[in-house]
Formats: structure tokens, C-alpha cells, sequence
């Protein structure tokens, strides 16, 4: 008889697991986000994301009929400025080649 380990499947990947941990920089980016609106002090806005961080993020989302988790959320991030439209500084490194937008006319055909 052959004994036959059973491995543990490997979890399956969905967009919950997946998701990086913000970098320092994205971290400043949304504290800044938040000093702009009068939830933070610019001198609180360090990169590091604190209790004071997540506290003025409640607030933020409480004034914004958001649920106040304190946790970065899609939506808190479009309601900051800071959604998917958003430019940031790395957006494009220069030399990187950009996308051609159509015309308000549209393309001749």
C-alpha cells in the first residue's frame, strides 16, 4: 500500500489577495491628500501610515457619507483625488511613449 500525501491547495488569487501594500510614497501621497482638505497636519504626513493617518481617514470618510474604516479604500482614494484618473509623478517616466487620443472629431477614415 502507498501512502499519498495530500497537499493543501495553494489559495486561489483574487483581487483581495493580490493587492500590494501601498508604498511609502503612494502613503505621503494620500496623507498629503488629506492635509489639502484639513484632516491632517502637513507635519503628520511622513510616509508612514500611523493611528493618526487612519483617524483622519475616518474623519475624511465620515464627511464624505463614506463608511469610516480608516482603511484605504477605491473610494476613499476617488473621493480624495487620488483615483484611477489621477497623474501621479510616476504615472509616466519621460520617454515613455504616450498613447495617441482621438480628436473631438474622431480619426478620418
Amino acid at each position: 500500500m502507498s501512502s499519498r500525501r495530500h497537499r493543501k491547495a495553494a489559495p486561489r488569487t483574487t483581487w483581495r489577495n493580490r493587492q500590494a501594500r501601498p508604498t511609502p510614497d503612494r502613503y505621503k501621497e494620500i496623507q498629503q491628500a488629506l492635509v489639502a482638505k484639513g484632516y491632517l497636519q502637513p507635519e503628520q504626513a511622513t510616509g508612514v501610515w500611523d493611528d493618526t493617518s487612519a483617524t483622519a481617514l475616518k474623519k475624511f470618510q465620515a464627511g464624505q457619507n463614506l463608511e469610516p474604516t480608516g482603511k484605504i479604500s477605491s473610494l476613499s482614494l476617488i473621493a480624495l483625488g487620488l483615483g484611477p484618473k489621477h497623474d501621479s509623478a510616476a504615472a509616466a517616466a519621460p520617454g515613455t511613449p504616450q498613447v495617441p487620443q482621438a480628436p473631438p472629431g474622431g480619426f478620418e477614415r
